[in-house]
């Protein structure tokens, strides 16, 4: 199932393998298909769903010790500190500073200035833009090679 959502690029099939997988307990390939469901959210246009199925890769990804995910390097956004990054998911996702300060063992405060810090660098102003320019940020410059 995982090779067929992949091959149509379809992000349900791959968030459902994704959760079969992490029921199984295959934790890395849970965090792949998780990725692999944020890029295919991503090329239709949603970036919500993108930043959610990014912000639970993410998750899953912090559980497999150091493995390395090849869906991961589509998803780093290289102007943003991988803090900055984490941080601003986590708001695209709609969760608020506070609850994304608990979930990281920071302050509040600390979330704030990683988030004024992302908003400069993207070139926004408030949370409501991150889902778009962290999509528009993320995009491939020349994938025609992968192809």
């Amino acid at each position: 199932e995982h090779t067929h959502a992949r091959a149509d690029n379809d992000p349900v099939r791959l968030a459902k393998v994704s959760e079969r997988f992490e029921r199984l307990g295959t934790i890395q390939y849970a965090a792949e298909a998780s990725y692999a469901a944020a890029h295919a959210f991503r090329h239709l246009g949603d970036p919500g769903a993108a930043a959610r199925a990014s912000v639970r890769a993410t998750g899953l990804h912090d559980n497999c010790e150091q493995a390395v995910i090849g869906a991961i390097a589509d998803f780093h956004n290289t102007d943003l500190t991988p803090r900055e990054e984490q941080i601003a998911m986590l708001a695209a996702a709609g969760h608020s500073d506070t609850a994304i300060a608990a979930r990281l063992t920071i302050s509040p405060r600390t979330v704030q200035t990683h988030l004024l810090r992302a908003y400069h660098k993207l070139s926004i102003t408030s949370r409501h833009d991150l889902p778009t320019a962290l999509m528009s940020n993320d995009e491939p410059s020349d994938r025609s090679d992968q192809d």
